[in-house]
């Protein structure tokens, strides 16, 4: 079952590894408290210490049986064999399930099982590592988990140095520390508790300075995940900003204002304010080609050219299809001018012009191609094309193209069609 269906094996593990996430909580929480108040006895904790002391032996046999099937998915993760994990992570778990306090009668020791939160910080790196959409939000959320860890231990080593209050309930005493912990940290500190001794003074500056680095280092996530959340968003509000600028020093016309802002609003909407193809020149050729592939693959199958066509074939045409936009009132090219691309139409409408007059031949929507004309024939452009609304193209270069056409013969005998059908179109006009 395991070799066969990875989902349903990467889904037991990772629900497995949450659930001991909870038991190694559950004792990073309740050890401390248990040994502050000694209510141990209460049946509640009883049973909550057995279930969670379970789920750290059966970790022992699960970790076996997911080193046995484990595959190296990740190059950043480890490769982990039944014999590796024996001599590595078996360790650190048979370590927490011995019950060093209860052998030394030292109550104490039961801290030792705190180790096991070892293993979960490095399953929840290996989480985030893995979830790269999600990282930042992982981060801030595994900060929040260990922070809150942090908080109870350190309220549970206050309450410890100032002693309870027998006037209060635990419940109340635990509140209160924690209540100096939490002001502490934050750098609020209000002052209404004080430390009484040297001891608990050097306590308090210990946590003072930890809360100075915890509060530094969540800003410092949260001010990054806003910034890395959106680069399109990024990218829009840089160049209004240049655009606000450009305005201040130079007169730009009104008109102009207008049309540059709304192709930055058009080109954020559609999320081009991030550079792919900078990005994919930074991977090996196997990746981008893949990388390639799959980000214009809606867009190639909005072609009907393209239908039906052979995996090489595609992966020959995305590497060198280039994004570009017309805004309405834009000319792609003019009539006249040198044949350099063809172009395909992923969204909006464009016009066919035709003479000093701009007659209008046709109309251009989704999945259409044009400017073949040029190219096959060697001529310069035979009509004008005019965007009536904003426009999503591809573009293909002269030298690619004639790469293509010969090496598919196929889809040189559909271009051919539609440029001979276009050009007694052409010629019909022409003599009308």
């Amino acid at each position: 079952m395991f070799k066969d269906n990875k989902f349903i094996k990467n889904l037991l593990f990772n629900s497995w590894n949450f659930v001991l996430t909870l038991a190694a909580s559950y004792f990073a929480i309740t050890i401390p408290v248990l040994l502050l108040f000694h209510i141990e006895s209460y049946s509640i904790f009883e049973n909550l210490n057995l279930i969670a002391y379970s789920i750290y032996i059966l970790d022992i046999p699960i970790n076996l049986l997911k080193y046995k099937y484990s595959e190296n998915e990740f190059v950043f993760e480890e490769k982990l064999t039944q014999s590796k994990y024996l001599k590595s992570w078996f360790i650190l778990d048979l370590i927490a399930v011995i019950p060093f306090g209860a052998i030394f009668a030292i109550p104490f020791l039961q801290h030792i099982r705190l180790i096991k939160l070892i293993k979960v910080a490095y399953l929840m790196r290996v989480f985030r590592q893995r979830e790269l959409q999600y990282s930042n939000i992982i981060s801030i959320i595994f900060f929040l988990f260990w922070i809150a860890h942090f908080a109870h231990w350190l309220a549970c080593g206050w309450l410890s140095l100032r002693g309870t209050d027998f006037n209060l309930s635990f419940i109340d005493n635990y509140v209160k520390s924690l209540y100096w912990t939490v002001t502490t940290i934050t750098t609020v500190g209000y002052g209404d508790i004080t430390p009484n001794s040297t001891w608990q003074t050097l306590y308090a500056l210990l946590v003072e300075i930890i809360g100075v680095g915890a509060y530094g280092y969540l800003i410092g996530k949260l001010a990054s995940h806003m910034n890395k959340r959106d680069p399109a968003k990024n990218m829009y509000l840089t160049n209004l900003e240049n655009l606000s600028t450009l305005v201040k020093l130079r007169k730009v016309p009104k008109q102009l204002q207008k049309r540059m802002h709304e192709y930055y609003a058009y080109s954020y909407r559609q999320k081009h304010g991030f550079d792919e193809s900078r990005f994919l020149e930074g991977l090996p050729e196997s990746l981008s080609m893949d990388l390639s592939i799959s980000l214009k693959k809606d867009a190639i199958e909005k072609i009907p050219l393209f239908e039906n066509q052979d995996e090489e074939f595609l992966v020959e045409v995305a590497m060198h299809l280039k994004p570009t936009i017309a805004t309405p009132g834009d000319y792609v090219f003019k009539e006249g001018d040198e044949g350099k691309n063809v172009y395909f139409l992923i969204s909006g409408e464009l016009e066919v012009l035709s003479g000093s007059d701009e007659k209008i031949v046709s109309i251009l929507k989704a999945g259409d191609f044009f400017g073949e004309i040029a190219l096959f024939r060697n001529v310069p452009r035979t009509a004008s094309v005019k965007a009536t609304t904003y426009c999503d193209l591809y573009s293909l270069s002269k030298a690619r193209f004639d790469y293509v056409l010969n090496k598919y013969p196929g889809i040189k005998q559909t271009i051919e069609k539609v440029t001979i059908s276009r050009v007694g179109n052409e010629s019909q006009i022409d003599k009308s």
